[in-house]
């Protein structure tokens, strides 16, 4: 990515900048902008204000309402059709536990690492939303349409995740479990895919309307499901535990049976073979896959270097706890073979308690609070990534799709006030305007409708237990197995390969970039203090291993294995629906990126014009102190402390893209790469200037103006104004221009 910063009222590291310089500068860089294109072409993001922030009770209560939802509930009875025997059934659940761990570090891992900036001297990481978007550009950057630009592993991710990232499937089955917790007589299509799209909206709407509002709720779905989780284990307990043991009870006379047209699903899916154990670990997959969503808003985490690894350990580890010993009160309480044809969690309830007739119905709506509230979750998170997706300036629309918008609470209730009520309504905290008044992601919300639509209607003529069952497939198999296999295959190439060395940046705050170099190290000495390095590799190769199973063995055929049995009725749907699909996708964005390289040479040829993205962030730190107000730019050594503390994070970003003229590249020499010294002694290998790949007409406007300095780094630079300076031999306390900050690497 294109990194560039305005200076306006900033200082560089060793003082403070004349007034008049930073107009001068200013000046500069909205020549600059105003090159690239009009101000509406803009794409302007910034993280939340500190109130709004989610702390590590709302991060953990993200991963347990995100991964508790359908999973646990629907995915035992495909499961067990699949392992066939209760001790294969938890052997698996157990290597999804596994595999849950396993992936937890790696996104873990990516998170406090990467993306990465030389800021003041300072190599570091910088926590950012967008989670895997940004983790595999990290690693694949090419094929590219240009530098720093359009990415190929950025649109299959992308388009992938716009395609498929959406809770349809549990649309799906929290509108087909009100119709049975209703008793509605009227189950039809229509009215499902009805409701499913009402629940979407509505979602939607709650987000976009309070976003503290939305994480309140996310809250409060965590706790009930965890709630109900344990009082599953308490009943067994109980149950199991008592004068008469394991109850022994009729299948055929369950309370089950009078919504067996709901509930059960044919057996056609019940034939032995690789296939079924791989479709037995897509749905372990997809009750354990919650563990990449802090990534998606890491950026709008409190204290996100302390508090993401806390909340990811503390939230993943109790719910694969709870999982094992859920599943584990399953065997003990339903037979192996009525787990095969009906819903485990509701033959449960119904054994534990026989002589209750309310017992079915209040497992019927749990089911739809879990359901509703793994709805919520998906909501709030996706919408950061496809606000991420949508900067990326390969989708129609972008900047409206990337676009914020104050529709909240406290928005209205500002209204309702009025300029002449005052503090009419404020006697009551909640109801105080700022407490809602937040800019959300309207724009990614309406892109994660649409997509969440098309596919409620895209299953339309299938019954509701056979679409969440394909869509929950389709999801695990697309983004958690085969972009798993990319994040893991990652890991392992940075172990052997090495990271890119990392760019600096200049911006409003942090203007060192003119002096400083690229830095390049391996991938041990920048995780290091964050991750152990050979738990990182273990960690990986699990989560490799794990992701590629379920692709491979995917493609087996029913019946293909020696003793495999044949169905006893044809399924409605093929086996191979799920695979070609995922297949399609990918293919569909691969010839979406050659169409845009397509359209590019063609304006290239034609128009002389190419494709420019530039980007401009600004960083804040982290963790900020009372004695800090008012104090301006702090000096070398007290921002040096606080980084250690906290580091920096994003707080806001613009992205300008343009089509812009490309005759005069080769009249200037700012792409050539040059070696440059490192303090210390020593060279670093070639690497990219800090402003390479920008668009060279509009870059020249800076060096015109006197905004950067020409001549490689050296022993002494040149300033803004042009005046000689020496190079700062230490940044803060003890820290040499280039180093490593300790615990940037986190």
């Amino acid at each position: 990515m294109n990194e560039l910063g305005t200076n306006i009222g900033a200082t560089a590291a060793g003082g403070a900048q004349p007034a008049t310089q930073d107009a001068h500068d200013g000046d500069s860089f909205r020549d600059f902008v105003g090159n690239l294109g009009s101000e509406s072409d803009q794409i302007y993001t910034r993280a939340p204000e500190e109130p709004f922030r989610l702390t590590f009770t709302d991060v953990t209560c993200l991963l347990v309402n995100r991964t508790i939802g359908t999973g646990i509930f629907n995915g035992p009875r495909e499961v067990m059709r699949g392992a066939q025997t209760p001790g294969m059934a938890m052997l698996i659940w157990f290597c999804g536990c596994i595999y849950c761990l396993a992936g937890s570090h790696v996104f873990l891992e990516y998170g406090l690492t990467v993306p990465r900036y030389v800021i003041d001297g300072v190599e570091q990481s910088v926590p950012r939303s967008g989670g895997e978007l940004h983790y595999l550009q990290y690693v694949y950057s090419r094929p590219r349409y240009k530098k720093d630009t359009i990415v190929l592993i950025s649109v299959m991710f992308g388009l992938g995740f716009i395609c498929v990232g959406n809770m349809a499937s549990n649309c799906i089955d929290c509108a087909s479990k009100l119709l049975i917790l209703s008793n509605s007589q009227n189950r039809s299509d229509g009215l499902i895919r009805g409701i499913a799209i009402f629940i979407a909206t509505v979602t939607c709407f709650i987000h976009a309307f309070s976003r503290r509002g939305g994480i309140l709720l996310n809250n409060l779905f965590a706790v009930v499901k965890l709630l109900f989780l344990v009082s599953i284990i308490l009943i067994t307990w109980v149950v199991v535990g008592g004068k008469t043991g394991r109850p022994q009870f009729d299948g055929a006379q369950s309370p089950t049976s009078v919504d067996s047209n709901a509930q059960q699903n044919d057996s056609a899916q019940s034939g032995n073979g690789q296939d079924n154990m791989a479709e037995a670990f897509l749905f372990v997959v997809f009750a354990f896959f919650g563990f990449d969503q802090p990534s998606y808003v890491l950026g709008e985490i409190k204290h996100p270097r302390k508090n993401f690894p806390k909340a990811m350990w503390w939230g993943m580890g109790l719910v694969s706890v709870l999982y094992l010993a859920v599943n584990f009160c399953y065997m003990l309480m339903v037979p192996a073979d009525v787990q095969m044809e009906t819903s485990v969690a509701v033959e449960f309830f119904a054994r534990a308690f026989p002589h209750s007739k309310s017992a079915v119905n209040t497992v019927n709506a749990f089911l739809v609070i879990s359901s509703f509230g793994n709805v919520v979750v998906w909501t709030f998170t996706a919408a950061r990534m496809k606000q991420e997706i949508a900067k990326q300036c390969y989708l129609p629309f972008s900047k409206f799709f990337a676009m914020e918008a104050d529709v909240s609470l406290g928005r209205f209730l500002t209204w309702l006030e009025g300029p002449s009520n005052g503090n009419s309504t404020r006697r009551i905290s909640f109801l105080n305007p700022s407490n809602h008044r937040e800019k959300t992601p309207v724009g990614a919300f309406t892109l994660h409708l649409m997509s969440c639509i098309v596919l409620i209607c895209a299953t339309f003529g299938t019954d509701a237990d056979h679409a969440y069952s394909i869509l929950s497939s389709l999801f695990s198999y697309l983004l958690a197995a085969w972009f798993g296999v990319f994040l893991a295959a990652g890991i392992l190439i940075l172990h052997i390969r090495g990271p890119p060395a990392t760019q600096p940046v200049r911006t409003p705050k942090y203007r060192g970039a003119s002096d400083q170099v690229a830095v390049t190290r391996t991938w041990r000495e920048i995780t290091k203090g964050s991750v152990n390095p050979t738990m990182s590799i273990i960690c990986a190769v699990l989560y490799l291993i794990g992701s590629l199973y379920p692709i491979i063995a995917r493609w087996v055929p029913p019946g293909a294995g020696k003793h495999a049995k044949k169905p006893a009725r044809k399924p409605n749907v093929a086996w191979f629906v799920v695979p070609v699909a995922a297949i399609c996708i990918l293919a569909f964005s691969i010839l979406w990126f050659l169409g845009f390289l397509a359209v590019a040479k063609y304006r290239q040829w034609n128009g002389k014009m190419e494709f420019s993205r530039v980007t401009q962030p600004e960083f804040d730190l982290a963790e900020r102190r009372d004695d800090m107000e008012g104090s301006g730019r702090l000096s070398n050594e007290y921002d040096g402390s606080l980084r250690r503390l906290g580091g920096l994070i994003l707080s806001y970003e613009t992205v300008y893209p343009a089509w812009t003229p490309c005759k005069d590249r080769d009249s200037i020499s700012l792409h050539e790469t040059q070696n440059v010294g490192i303090p210390g002694g020593g060279s670093s290998p070639e690497q990219r200037g800090w402003h390479e790949g920008w668009q060279i007409n509009s870059a020249s406007n800076f060096h015109n103006n006197d905004f950067f300095n020409d001549e490689p780094p050296g022993t002494a630079y040149t300033s803004h104004a042009g005046q000689p300076r020496s190079r700062p031999e230490r940044y803060g306390s003890g820290m040499q221009w280039g180093e490593a900050m300790p615990g940037a690497g986190r």
